[in-house]
């Protein structure tokens, strides 16, 4: 039966890891490795050929004795034995399923070098990275150096990613979820592009400015030159050109003085051009004039005046709708899209919460004033990642920083220092009982329309008026129930068997698995 992630009251640290399901994480960042294999013959070559890695393999009979994934360094290698695979789908299953969750899979078989084609192909195309015939002389040099080739690879970009993250917070970027260490990495690589403009896309809140600045930092050519922020939704739209390009005095009326504008102000340094989106149509040319040419025309001015500038632009809209509605220029679009990047939304990196939480703590935290803030509770972490934070990580810098003004002094925070708000939003979404499980006669049906009647008890929620109500009649809300309902109601027709759950739902094993983190379903 799926279930929900159960809740805790104890104080814990976002950092602090743990066991899970008696298998151990891994060491030194390289990660797990993994041994299933069912044949006690094949088990004893592999442990022979892999003696004295490290860490040691972990063997389990199957995938029931795996524990779901809680962090990075719980991911690694999974070495697995299998059989022709035209004997049955079980071992492509178990591929998939493992190459889900983020697995790396090798698989080794007896006489696989005497397989047919079709067979290593169905392999790869569930998902194992190479196979390695069991019978072979070099079996046991093949298999030691591939694991350990694959060990190296994790321990540096463990090592890396440690120094990325370091170099993030000097930043005062905090994240150490894959999707951020990527865009960080991003960063590195444009920065040093110093004459390139960037776009830098993403809702509002996700971070948009300190990725611009994070650039501008790391730019050779100029970070020793100014930084200026121009919000573009907050130009008046009559002072827009001077705004930027500056006027001579007596250019028009009211202008008793030389004014240099914004854009010559960054002169050496970086303009950051935030939500370009909402930039009128007569100044995108102009702007788009100071990108190709590198000069600019001041009001009042006869004659165009160079400028060395970089221009960052953000934007929390879709520029290419724009672009075909014709509120944008595709030009300015196509000069400022040379290098982009878009900042994933904090629902679409839940593991990136805690470590922001603890980031906010030890900013807020004012011993002098009485506001020292113990590690908070599990309740505290888990009401904030299932709450929607639609203003992302600039709303849970607020809500932290009114949880600890409004918390009991020298206690943990805890789920009554939150807002109300958030009180209601997560009432609102108490989960619906989910459909009783079904037969066995009924879930192993073959794939194709009949799968309908394994899901039927599912489709049976869409009717129920109370579960529409504990949405509060939100369409988005209504969906994500009913999202959550189908999935579980697939997982328990399967079993628990992700693969065959994806292959009910029509989607494919990876999709299956983000859904299980979503809706934090176990199977």
């Amino acid at each position: 039966m799926a279930t929900r992630a159960s809740d805790g009251a104890g104080p814990v640290s976002p950092h602090t890891g743990a066991q899970h399901g008696g298998i151990t994480s891994g060491h030194g960042g390289v990660g797990r490795i993994l041994a299933l294999d069912g044949s006690a013959d094949r088990r004893q070559r592999l442990d022979a050929a892999i003696d004295g890695i490290r860490p040691r393999p972990e063997h389990i009979v199957d995938l029931q004795h795996l524990s779901p994934v809680g962090r990075a360094s719980d991911i690694g290698i999974a070495l697995v034995g299998v059989d022709p695979p035209d004997a049955g789908s079980a071992a492509l299953d178990t591929i998939a399923t493992l190459t889900a969750r983020g697995f790396t899979v090798l698989c080794y078989g007896d006489g696989a070098s005497g397989w047919p084609l079709g067979a290593h192909c169905r392999l790869l195309l569930a998902g194992a990275s190479c196979l390695i015939d069991s019978t072979a002389a070099s079996f046991a040099t093949e298999i030691r150096d591939s694991v350990e080739q694959w060990c190296s690879s994790e321990a540096e970009r463990f090592d890396e990613e440690q120094r990325l993250q370091r170099e993030m917070l000097a930043s005062g970027v905090v994240g150490a979820s894959a999707r951020m260490i990527t865009v960080f990495r991003w960063v590195k690589r444009v920065s040093a592009l110093s004459d390139i403009p960037v776009l830098v896309a993403g809702e509002t809140g996700t971070g948009k400015e300190l990725v611009a600045r994070a650039i501008h930092a790391r730019d050779p050519r100029r970070s020793a030159g100014p930084f200026v922020p121009v919000n573009c939704a907050a130009i008046s739209a009559g002072l827009a050109e001077s705004e930027l390009f500056g006027h001579r005095r007596g250019a028009f009326t009211g202008a008793d003085h030389d004014r240099q504008g914004l854009v010559r102000a960054a002169r050496g340094g970086v303009l950051f051009l935030d939500e370009i989106g909402d930039l009128d149509v007569a100044l995108q040319a102009k702007l788009l004039r100071v990108l190709q040419e590198r000069r600019l025309l001041t009001l009042g001015e006869d004659h165009e005046v160079p400028v060395d500038v970089r221009v960052i632009a953000a934007t929390n809209r879709d520029l290419e709708a724009m672009v075909a509605a014709h509120l944008f220029r595709a030009d300015l679009f196509h000069r400022l899209n040379a290098l982009s990047v878009k900042i994933p939304p904090l629902r679409e990196r839940p593991e990136d919460i805690a470590p922001l939480i603890t980031h906010f703590l030890a900013r807020y935290a004012d011993p002098g004033a009485g506001r020292q803030v113990s590690a908070p509770t599990r309740g505290f972490l888990e009401a904030l990642s299932g709450a929607e934070l639609p203003g992302n990580v600039r709303q849970l810098e607020n809500v932290v920083r009114r949880a600890i003004v409004n918390r009991r002094a020298h206690q943990p925070l805890t789920l009554s220092d939150l807002p109300p708000e958030l009180w209601f939003e997560l009432a609102q979404r108490t989960p619906v009982t989910l459909p009783a499980p079904v037969s066995s006669s009924t879930a192993l049906v073959p794939v194709g329309a009949s799968d309908q009647r394994a899901l039927e008890p599912a489709a049976t929620w869409l009717d129920n008026e109370a579960a529409l109500g504990a949405a509060g009649w939100k369409l988005r809300r209504a969906l994500a129930l009913c999202e959550q309902t189908m999935v579980a109601a697939a997982l328990d027709a399967s079993h628990g068997n992700r693969a065959r759950a994806a292959r009910l739902l029509g989607i494919s094993p990876r999709s299956i698995f983000n859904k299980m983190r979503k809706h934090r379903l176990t199977a």
